[in-house]
Formats: structure tokens, sequence, C-alpha cells
């Protein structure tokens, strides 16, 4: 049985991936601001950079999508908060956040990265402890990378 002291404290690494987003999303950024101006909000792959900025949203938010599925939710619940999430950031730096450039590319890696992470988690124990045949698989995959 889960006592309420459990359920916070399983909650406590969904607090922390929260946070860190916050921290890397909404830091102030003036000096960008005519930069921020300039680019689309509709562009989904942009600039030079554009490439890099979908990998690193993704990779923002997988440790929330895994962090929502280690506390019941599952890989859709965790793209919709993710999809939340992601929406009030991106509202935040549109009329709050100086310097900081919103956009729909932002909305929509930033879900897909919660999702894959619940999805990671869900496939999680089955690639660390892995059956006969699966690890088989997994192992000719590394030695041919």
């Amino acid at each position: 049985m889960t006592t309420p002291r459990h359920r916070y404290l399983r909650a406590v690494p969904v607090a922390v991936a929260i946070g860190l987003i916050a921290l890397l999303t909404l830091e102030p950024r003036p000096r960008q601001a005519p930069l921020s101006a300039a680019t689309p909000w509709h562009c989904l792959v942009c600039g030079q950079l554009g490439r890099v900025d979908v990998i690193l949203n993704v990779a923002l938010f997988l440790p929330l999508g895994f962090t929502l599925f280690r506390l019941g939710f599952g890989p859709l619940r965790s793209a919709l908060v993710g999809l939340g999430i992601s929406g009030l950031v991106e509202l935040l730096q549109a009329f709050v956040v100086a310097g900081r450039d919103p956009s729909l590319s932002d909305l929509l890696t930033n879900t897909l990265g919660a999702g894959l992470g619940a999805m990671l988690a869900q496939a999680f124990p089955r690639l660390v402890r892995p059956e006969p045949r699966l690890a088989g698989r997994l192992a000719a995959g590394a030695a041919i990378t």
C-alpha cells in the first residue's frame, strides 16, 4: 500500500524535471529580443541551428515523460502533460519573458519528448534485463553500430 508520503516522494522527480524545464526555458535574454522577433513562430526547423534546437527540445522533455510514466501516467497522458507544460512555457516566452523565441516547433518537439520519455520508461525494464532473444538482437545491433 502506498502511503501519502511515498506518493509525495514519487512526485519529487517530476517536480525536478519541471523545475529544470522552467530554469532552461524561462531565463530572460533581452539581448536576443531582435533575433527572437525576426523568427516566425510557425517555422518548424528554423535557421542554422534548427536541427540542434529540435534535438535539445526533445531531450529536455524526455525526463518529464520518463518520471510521469514512473508516477503512473501512460505515454499518451505524459505527452498531453508535456503539451500543457510546453504550451505554458511558450505563452510565457511570448508575453512575459524578454528575448525568448516561442515557436510551434518547440511545442511539437517538447510534446514528442515527453511521449518518448514515457515510452522509454515503459521499455526500460526489458532493455535493462532483456530476455535472451532480445539480448541477442541488442548485442548484434550494438556490434553492427
